[in-house]
């Protein structure tokens, strides 16, 4: 989350610790958005409440390095609609040349990006749903796109529970939901080869509080991330 919330877990999943206590009522990274308003539905998405000056910190440590701080502003841009959703158009503080779309639609969170670089030429979209409320445990989804090198890329997500409790440090998360994702190409004879596994927490009315991507069996943790402060106007 060295640049930005989103785009970085978006980059562990398509390639592919906790230090002192914490206080929630303030998060690193200042206030205000700096947005050109607020949307009329900003908190639609409950496990993905993204405001404009909403403020995220976390303690991200990457191929179990020490831990580092990292904190995101968000900036709502303005409502925008294409294939018939309305989206939020979001900046983040300090990359506001990559705008990102957000839509709540059924209890389903949906994450897209246009016109992105990546290995072997530019990806023209991702649509990533993050979260799908609605499901009951072991309900599952896919996603698919294709990457750079022109290789079908498949998000196999699933809720792995529901309506949980999660601490970390001192602090309990109650309505929490858990997302596994494993992620694969699709390479002609072969099949599906898994690239790596990834489980997502979010909280109800806070968003995603931890994420741990590893390689297919666990063995080796890309990167993971512990919410350390929030705040949401």
């Amino acid at each position: 989350m060295k640049r930005n919330l989103l785009l970085s877990l978006l980059a562990v999943m398509i390639f592919v610790s906790c230090q002192k206590e914490i206080t929630f009522e303030n998060a690193d990274g200042g206030t205000g958005g700096g947005g050109t308003g607020g949307s009329s539905n900003c908190k639609a998405c409950a496990y993905l409440p993204w405001c404009d000056g909403s403020v995220y910190s976390y303690y991200d440590t990457a191929f179990g390095g020490s831990a580092t701080v990292s904190a995101d502003t968000i900036q709502f841009v303005k409502d925008t609609t294409f294939g018939g959703r309305t989206y939020q158009k979001i900046v983040t503080k300090g990359f506001a040349s990559t705008p990102y779309y957000t839509n709540c639609t059924n209890g389903v969170s949906r994450y897209t990006i246009f016109d992105i670089p990546a290995t072997g030429g530019t990806i023209s979209k991702i649509e990533l749903r993050m979260v799908d409320a609605n499901l009951a445990v072991n309900g599952t989804w896919n996603d698919t796109i294709r990457n750079g090198l022109g290789q079908t890329v498949i998000y196999k997500n699933t809720i792995k529970a529901k309506a949980v409790s999660r601490t970390l440090h001192t602090n309990t998360f109650s309505d929490v939901i858990h997302v596994e994702s494993i992620a694969g190409v699709e390479v002609p004879l072969l099949g599906f080869l898994v690239t790596n596994k990834s489980d997502y927490y979010y909280a109800r009315g806070v968003g995603l509080i931890e994420a741990n991507v590893a390689n297919e069996d666990g063995s080796l943790v890309y990167q993971h991330k512990v919410i350390k402060a929030y705040r949401i106007p």
